[in-house]
């Protein structure tokens, strides 16, 4: 594996073990990733040739967004898969600092991982977000639909649980006697999940709310991912009627 700067990418040709970003529009309206939250390397196999272009879009000065894109990837570096095991499983935890509008569900796991799935834990309730399978040849990017992007509440927990394959049942493996741990080598074990979140003041929040109950209501869409959206409507007072 080869690691190279934006900088460097003028000319190179990257493999298809290629993670990126798009744009994301909420409301149509762009959000602002400042420079300091970019990270200018791409990983890619040496051994793999395609052709990578980066553009960039420019705000004129003094242009300030309604939205924050934030950076909210969490994980754990504890890691141990017994040999021979073809069902490990390892959990990570994040709690939401402020309302939040989940992006993406992108995990990253490493040679062993087979399966990763994120849960919202509020209150009581624990509602599976997204599940998706695992093959480190080939890592994807999902992302959510404006209209049904998980709407979380402040101290939300997002719940992360990975599954291992380490079996010869899975190619990915070199030797299924060895104890997998943690490792940046992509034949040990990373697990991390790159999520990118819009974060919302209240009112921002209650916006949002209202427009997916609304949508909702609209589509017959069944309700996931919007905890809000289960509450009852406050009553009007006499002076607001």
């Amino acid at each position: 594996m080869t690691t190279a700067t934006i900088a460097e990418l003028a000319s190179v040709y990257t493999g298809y073990h290629f993670r990126g970003s798009v744009s994301h529009r909420p409301n149509g309206e762009y959000a602002v990733i400042q420079a300091k939250d970019v990270d200018d390397s791409l990983t890619f196999d040496s051994e793999k040739l395609a052709r990578v272009d980066l553009g960039l879009r420019l705000h004129p000065a003094g242009y300030k967004p309604t939205y924050q894109i934030q950076a909210i990837g969490f994980g754990r570096s504890e890691i141990e898969v017994d040999p021979n095991d073809p069902n490990g499983k390892t959990d990570a935890y994040w709690v939401a600092p402020s309302p939040v509008k989940l992006v993406n569900f992108e995990p990253h796991l490493h040679a062993a991982g087979v399966r990763m799935c994120l849960e919202a834990i509020y209150q009581r309730s624990v509602e599976t977000l997204s599940c998706s399978g695992y093959d480190h040849n080939w890592v994807k990017n999902y992302y959510y639909d404006d209209n049904t992007a998980p709407l979380l509440p402040k101290g939300t927990i997002l719940h992360a649980i990975a599954w291992w394959d380490n079996t010869s049942k899975n190619s990915n493996i070199i030797e299924a006697r060895n104890l997998s741990t943690w490792a940046r080598r992509s034949v040990g074990n990373m697990f991390i999940v790159f999520e990118q979140g819009i974060m919302l003041t209240q009112e921002q929040y209650k916006e949002e709310v209202a427009k997916r109950r609304e949508y909702f209501a609209k589509s017959g869409d069944p309700i996931i991912g919007c905890p809000a959206c289960f509450q009852p409507l406050p009553r009007q007072s006499i002076a607001e009627r």
